[in-house]
């Protein structure tokens, strides 16, 4: 009997652990083929088609795929793989891949299009606004022909980057090289075998022999240029001693920014992502002057006053506040005059 029941903790203990070795499953809320042949219609029917196309060539078929990561998927994880069902794959010449690269803006699946983003709000570059650098790349082979194959594909870098807020979450676009012959009908997210990503924790995703180094790749177009502008316009009043903490933030551009600062008050520094910390040393009103810097590499300058009180009422602690003929101390500024 005691060997019996040791049996069976073993074997529940196993499948505990099988359990937990297995990927996190997590399918995309958003995802839409965009079509060069048909560039400014943005057929609301597309989103909701059970599957999507990647093509090359003149006819060019991108797929762009948003997931959110929620409760566990929020968490770090060791690695992630992508994996697309084939409803028909046609791998023609040989040595052909899927890129997979970051969204630098939203896309919308009823109103994206290869010329439209969101509702009313085109692409900078048709086609899509994406970093031209691709996060990874894998190989399309004769294996991979047919309907039903999985095509895995290591987006670990990726994913990691949107769990840890380096970069905003606009989701991923799949393209194909300008001179691909291929022609890849993949599933969607409202069929049956939806694409989905899978996030390992206990332990790395199985190397994969098909994916690219990136070496091997280069760059697809060009970054989408935008107009990066402060958005931050005030900042709280400070108090001498007291612990001070703002968060600065920019729109347009491209995220992630860089941001840098003069005129400072003593005790206060601008960390690169915009975080303002520490205690002021001195009161005074203070002109910062600001830059930040996009990872496209435009910038913005502008300024914003910060106060920073506190420095008077330490100076008349020991004063009598009856005494009218107390002696006021003198008013320090510390801080850059305006231009």
């Amino acid at each position: 009997m005691m060997r019996t029941c040791a049996v069976v903790a073993w074997v529940c203990l196993a499948s505990a652990l099988a359990r937990a070795e297995e990927p996190l499953e997590v399918a995309p809320v958003q995802d839409k083929t965009i079509s060069s042949t048909e560039p400014g219609q943005p057929h609301k029917v597309d989103g909701e088609r059970p599957t999507m196309r990647l093509m090359g060539g003149q006819e060019k078929h991108r797929v762009c795929m948003l997931f959110e990561f929620k409760d566990q998927a929020a968490k770090p994880c060791a690695g992630a793989v992508l994996r697309l069902t084939t409803d028909k794959c046609w791998p023609n010449s040989k040595d052909q891949y899927i890129r997979v690269h970051r969204l630098v803006r939203p896309f919308a699946e009823l109103f994206s299009s290869w010329t439209d983003s969101v509702e009313a709000d085109k692409w900078i570059n048709q086609g899509g606004d994406f970093d031209p650098a691709a996060i990874c790349a894998r190989k399309i082979t004769a294996k991979d022909g047919g309907e039903g194959k999985a095509i895995d594909i290591d987006v670990t870098p990726l994913v990691q980057m949107w769990q840890a807020k380096r970069v905003p979450n606009y989701g991923l676009i799949l393209t194909l090289e300008d001179a691909s012959d291929m022609n890849i009908h993949v599933t969607s997210r409202e069929n049956g075998t939806k694409p989905k990503l899978l996030l390992y924790y206990a332990s790395a995703p199985p190397k994969n022999p098909d994916m690219m180094p990136l070496t091997a790749l280069k760059p697809l177009g060009t970054m989408p240029q935008f107009k990066t502008e402060i958005l931050t316009q005030s900042l709280n009043k400070g108090n001498v001693g007291a612990d001070y903490k703002a968060r600065l933030l920019a729109k347009g551009g491209i995220a992630p920014y860089a941001w840098k600062a003069t005129g400072l008050p003593e005790g206060l520094a601008l960390a690169e992502d915009g975080n303002l910390t520490g205690k002021p040393a001195k009161a005074g009103h203070y002109t910062l002057q600001l830059t930040v810097t996009g990872s496209d590499k435009r910038s913005a300058s502008g300024k914003i006053d910060l106060e920073i009180g506190g420095e008077e009422k330490t100076a008349m602690a020991g004063a009598d506040p009856k005494t009218p003929d107390a002696p006021k101390p003198e008013k320090k500024s510390g801080g850059l005059e305006d231009e």
